[in-house]
């Protein structure tokens, strides 16, 4: 029997190691795709993805489903009125760039809609892989640097001061003549907290009499407090009560608070209307 020489066993067991198909660019983006819709926010997978497609000639044509989802989108953008409609717009141009994710237009649109929603990081990524997409596009590059305009505009201490402002506004107009009481199982007290005009009154009311207090609500890690002596002094120091309303206005929680700073036992009270 002859023997097989080394050369020729080497390139036997390289020939049985290759693989039989080699696959082709648009298998491989096909591939990649169906990657991506299991894992949607790997960005780096999407801008593999659109550097890939830039290699095939003919370009890869759209799916029916990305096109359905970008005629959804322009159509919810031309109808909305409100950041929130524009949000409507975004969620369908997301539907089509995860069907399509090497489109300069999709993420174009996408950005844009974004833009519109008020979400500017988001729509500066995107805008980003549309350029990867299209690098020659000067529409969008204009349109990346408005975003970051804005971007550093709503992000300012100014405006941000100005939001925090609104939204404790709105917290307090929510509870505004809002009425939160605590009755002791035997009836034997009450506590009641109601708010008039950013005003919190606090009284209960026991077998002793009625103890009485007032204070004006600011807004302080997202809840409505305030602190304030009772009307009554007990004893040589005055006791203070704490008022705390929950974020979502539906209870108040409340804490006496002893002359050396103590705060004693808290009762809940829930809102009454």
């Amino acid at each position: 029997m002859k023997k097989i020489s080394t050369g020729i066993l080497i390139l036997l067991v390289i020939l049985v190691a290759m693989p039989t198909h080699a696959q082709s660019p648009r298998e491989q983006l096909n591939q990649l795709v169906a990657q991506l819709q299991a894992s949607p926010g790997d960005t780096a997978l999407r801008e593999r993805i659109i550097k890939l497609a830039q290699e095939i000639k003919p370009p890869p044509a759209l799916p029916e489903e990305a096109e359905r989802r970008m005629a959804r989108g322009s159509a919810a953008f031309k109808a909305a009125k409100s950041e929130n409609d524009y949000k409507d717009a975004v969620r369908e141009f997301e539907q089509a760039y995860n069907a399509a994710p090497w489109s300069g237009d999709i993420y174009y649109n996408l950005g844009l809609a974004q833009d519109k929603a008020g979400d500017y990081a988001s729509a500066i990524r995107s805008l980003k892989l549309a350029m990867l997409a299209v690098p020659g596009s000067r529409e969008t590059r204009t349109l990346l640097y408005e975003v970051e305009y804005r971007q550093e505009k709503a992000n300012s201490p100014e405006a941000l001061a100005a939001r925090k402002r609104e939204k404790d506004e709105g917290m307090l107009s929510a509870i505004e003549g809002a009425v939160f009481r605590w009755t002791h199982p035997d009836s034997r007290q009450t506590h009641t907290v109601e708010v008039r005009g950013r005003i919190a009154s606090y009284k209960r009311v026991f077998d002793g009499g009625i103890v009485t207090a007032s204070c004006p609500l600011s807004v302080v890690e997202k809840n409505a407090t305030c602190e304030a002596f009772f009307d009554q002094t007990f004893g040589v120091s005055p006791w203070r009560i704490f008022i705390d309303v929950a974020t979502h206005g539906r209870s108040v929680w409340t804490a006496w608070i002893e002359p050396s700073g103590k705060k004693l036992q808290p009762v809940i009270l829930n809102r009454a209307n």
